[in-house]
């Protein structure tokens, strides 16, 4: 009965031990996870606008239309996300990017987004339509 006491006693201080880093790379996970996001979109934008002929507006901007990021076609928003929990970009700054029907951006420009552990990712939009993460 001891050297149970013992066992359950040392896997609690290991326990105890790993969760903050848990939760430190949880959150390093989520940010990357939101970088990737918006990067994708963006991707998928520029294919779409060059397969139908239209160009695909992307805003970004914490909280406009109940979003952090959405996609115009046209007038109407076609579609919406929000970032997780503890994710906001760097500054507060309102941006749009046009993919155009050519697969080129228009205007060259970098997203940055922060959580709240003050860690920070990089979405790099160039003009060309080359979309990357770092």
């Amino acid at each position: 009965m001891i050297e149970l006491a013992i066992v359950v006693l040392v896997l609690g201080i290991v326990a105890a031990m790993l969760a903050p880093g848990a939760a430190t790379m949880s959150q390093g996970m989520q940010l990357d996870s939101a970088a990737n996001g918006i990067a994708g979109q963006l991707r998928l934008a520029r294919s779409k606008a060059m397969a139908t002929g239209q160009p695909q507006m992307m805003h970004f901007s914490a909280d406009s239309l109940n979003s952090d990021y959405h996609i115009h076609s046209g007038a109407n928003v076609t579609a919406s996300w929000k970032f997780p929990r503890g994710i906001t970009y760097t500054t507060s700054t309102f941006q749009s990017i046009t993919m155009l029907t050519s697969g080129r951006a228009s205007t060259s420009t970098y997203i940055v987004l922060r959580n709240r552990r003050g860690d920070v990712d990089t979405v790099s939009v160039q003009a060309s339509g080359l979309v990357t993460v770092y």
